[in-house]
């Protein structure tokens, strides 16, 4: 990627060749022209964020990141939103790192207002963005914008040592199975409420019985990594009597990383896995209580069922069953 690559402010000197600027022809369906994106600056301008891509004196792009944005202004739980607007990279100029560059930019300018969480949608089609964002690390949160398919992208703050960077999510192996161990040991310490199992019972546990429980036919189990630290841990398999349902289990953050979009993010990778193996239903039992991981939850597409059952560990909780139905998603190829 070049050095001499920067944005730029929209001014009377480039308007001009910025309403020039033309994606592909087939790409033309699947986002606004650069002109109808100013329009909407000009409209919005305490949240539109337009900027020019140059690499030296040649214009090779448009983003616009948009700040401080309710997608659901009647939910109380829905918080502000930053990310990506709207995202142009002149039909000439694609395949040489500068989309790459407009997100990371646009990442950077969310981080200095103090927020860590990028925003954006793509509309779902063969040679539609997806495979793009999906490389750099967005996450479908199950929401819809429109007929849009709305992703995040996590980031973290400095905080208790994890450094600034997105977070990574990894699916594991048996070779990783001192990573599971670290991991789940320090989520049975922090909230020991929150899982059927204990730590005493798990510090007990040989390498054999690590290795075992991770095996592919035990189901999926992943981390996310922030700066090469492990900031959270999900694990996936299927129950026998659910009709073949994906159950979603052991999901903890890090206290250190929590409200950057990582559960969000360990959650659809469990998804993701049940898709790839034709499961279309998936589950997961919330704590009473636990007004936190509801709301994620509901967030992410899952809806109460009306079951219920003694906590493992503590009879006098109880746990609501959650379950989200997965639809049948079409193939998309990177097309920008």
């Amino acid at each position: 990627m070049s050095s001499s690559l920067r944005l730029e402010k929209v001014t009377a000197d480039n308007v001009e060749a910025a309403c020039r600027l033309k994606v592909r022809p087939d790409q033309e369906e699947f986002v606004d022209p650069v002109a109808w994106s100013l329009a909407e600056a000009y409209a919005r301008p305490e949240v539109a964020w337009p900027r020019l891509i140059f690499d030296g004196e040649q214009l090779v792009g448009f983003v616009m990141g948009f700040f401080m944005v309710r997608f659901n202004p009647d939910d109380p739980d829905d918080t502000p939103r930053c990310g990506i607007w709207r995202l142009n990279i002149a039909a000439d100029q694609q395949g040489r790192g500068y989309g790459r560059f407009a997100v990371e930019s646009v990442c950077e300018e969310v981080r200095g207002r103090g927020q860590n969480r990028v925003t954006v949608t793509w509309a779902p089609g063969e040679r539609g963005p997806e495979r793009f964002y999906l490389r750099l690390g967005f996450r479908p949160t199950g929401e819809k914008s429109g007929d849009q398919v709305v992703g995040e992208l996590a980031l973290t703050g400095r905080r208790d040592g994890f450094q600034t960077g997105p977070a990574e999510v990894r699916r594991l192996t048996t070779e990783d199975w001192r990573t599971f161990r670290d991991v789940r040991l320090a989520a049975l310490a922090d909230a020991p409420e929150a899982f059927s199992s204990s730590l005493g019972r798990e510090q007990a546990y040989d390498e054999a019985r690590w290795r075992a429980g991770m095996l592919p036919e035990r189901g999926v189990k992943a981390v996310a990594v922030v700066d090469g630290r492990v900031a959270g841990v999900v694990g996936g398999w299927v129950p026998e009597g659910r009709g073949g349902a994906v159950e979603v289990y052991g999901m903890w953050v890090d206290p250190a990383a929590r409200g950057a979009g990582i559960g969000a993010l360990l959650v659809e990778e469990v998804v993701a896995w049940a898709a790839e193996h034709g499961h279309r239903r998936i589950q997961l039992w919330v704590v009473d209580g636990n007004d936190g991981a509801d709301r994620l939850y509901r967030r992410l597409g899952f809806e109460a069922t009306g079951e219920s059952e003694p906590h493992t560990n503590d009879p006098g909780l109880h746990e609501r069953l959650m379950v989200r139905m997965l639809a049948a998603r079409p193939q998309v190829h990177h097309g920008t």
